[in-house]
């Protein structure tokens, strides 16, 4: 957990800085439409990021087969990857381990002693 807490300034950083390059993140808000019980402004446009010198008319002129092959698709549309996969990831494979060799050596103690 000491080390999580450690990495967290740096993990924001790098997620931000992901979210600034895939989303125009600045407040715009629509006017008249609320959420959460209309305190909390809808923001107003679309917010996925289009590659240098796309727009949206042209993005939808374009064939799939030529957006797949000149990578236009918009970042925002894909997933985002765990802003801290690699620590979680790692926990994860540690236990699974632990826990597959454990039953390992049971299994194998049981059917040594058996014999």
């Amino acid at each position: 957990m000491a080390r999580i807490k450690a990495v967290k300034p740096e993990v924001m950083t790098r997620q931000m800085d992901l979210l600034n390059e895939r989303y125009d993140l600045s407040d715009r808000p629509a006017d008249g439409v609320m959420i959460s019980g209309a305190k909390k402004p809808v923001q107003d446009g679309v917010r996925a990021k289009l590659p240098k010198d796309m727009t949206w008319e042209k993005l939808a002129g374009i064939t799939p087969e030529e957006v797949r092959e000149k990578d236009l698709w918009p970042k925002g549309f894909l997933p985002l990857p765990h802003p801290n996969h690699p620590a979680t990831t790692a926990q994860m494979l540690s236990v699974f381990l632990s826990v597959v060799c454990s039953a390992q050596t049971l299994l194998m103690n049981s059917f040594f002693l058996q014999k």
